[in-house]
């Protein structure tokens, strides 16, 4: 029962930061809105193919440890988690290049 109780704070946390972070993205995003850009601008290359690569990984991993041991199959809820307050982090971090 303890795990459950380690995945609900955990989710509480990610949650949290979720909400916060799309939160401050989402007026961000509004207030930008009316700002014109150069249509031919491009986007610089944002440097996540490691972190998409790892997350591959994880994944296919956790799914590899489930057919082996039951007990692995609390790590698919704690990926969730874990993107869901990396996805928070990204909004509050933003672009700060």
């Amino acid at each position: 029962m303890w795990i459950f109780h380690i995945a609900l704070a955990l989710g509480a946390v990610a949650t949290l930061l979720f909400f916060i972070g799309l939160t401050r993205g989402a007026v961000e995003a509004i207030r930008d809105s009316d700002k014109t850009s150069d249509e031919n601008e491009t986007a610089e290359d944002g440097g996540y193919a490691w972190t998409a690569i790892g997350a591959i990984v994880a994944s296919s991993a956790t799914v590899t440890l489930a057919g082996i041991s039951p007990i692995f199959i609390y790590l698919g809820p704690l990926l969730a988690i874990g993107s869901a307050a990396g996805i928070g982090i990204a909004f509050l971090v933003g672009d700060r290049r």
